[in-house]
């Protein structure tokens, strides 16, 4: 009967023991994984910082290209007005007082 106690004493301390080790295994775990995400948001502050800092710079290049845009239809709005009023007017060749086309020479 004193062996069973002893083994049975054994195995407790056996399954006591095995019971400390996961738990110790779960803690390490458990401080790894917050670790992991402490990490994770200082990397990810890190990037929104970053990312704040460019949204400057794309705002500035965003209102010089709404600048440019304009502009260049300004320049279109102008050319369609004098290719409309060329297209009415009949093409007349410069002339010289003689009514000779006087840009045109032959050889």
């Amino acid at each position: 009967m004193a062996a069973k106690v002893i083994d049975q004493d054994g195995k407790l301390d056996l399954l006591l023991k095995k019971m400390e080790d996961s738990d110790r295994k779960w803690e390490e775990s458990e401080k790894r994984r917050e670790q992991s995400e402490e990490k994770s948001r200082i990397e990810f502050m890190a990037l929104k910082v970053v990312v704040e800092s460019h949204f400057t710079v794309v705002e500035k290049r965003v209102d010089e290209l709404q600048g440019s845009v304009v502009e260049l239809q300004d320049k279109v709005e102008k050319l369609q007005i004098v290719v409309q009023q060329a297209s009415r007017e009949p093409f007349s060749a410069p002339t010289s007082p003689t009514g000779a086309i006087s840009h045109l020479t032959f050889s």
